[in-house]
């Protein structure tokens, strides 16, 4: 039996970005008491002003983030396949799969 490496790259590539994408988004079982959600952005947009708090994670999947200056992220942001413009505060690690990330 012949094996399409380029094929087998491509559902190779697929499969560890949804293994990715399951890990990023399943919510933590040992979550403390006070822990916030965040925001999950899937193929739409999302602004957050300037002066305002995100408390938790960012999540773009496909969509469009802005952080306007002045506003603060107390949370991680992860991009897949999606537009972060960052002139705000990030108090976390910022992450970009397949993404792009403009600060």
């Amino acid at each position: 039996m012949k094996v399409n490496k380029k094929l087998f790259a491509k559902l190779t590539t697929a499969f560890i970005a949804a293994l990715m994408l399951l890990v990023f988004i399943t919510p933590s079982v040992s979550a403390e008491e006070g822990d916030e959600p965040g925001h999950i952005v899937f193929g739409s947009s999302y602004i957050l002003s300037s002066e305002e708090t995100l408390t938790g994670d960012l999540i773009v999947l496909g969509g469009s983030a802005t952080i306007e200056r002045g506003a603060i992220v107390k949370g991680d942001i992860f991009i897949a396949g999606g537009t972060a413009n960052i002139n705000g505060t990030i108090r976390g690690d910022v992450t970009a799969f397949g993404g792009i990330i403009n600060i």
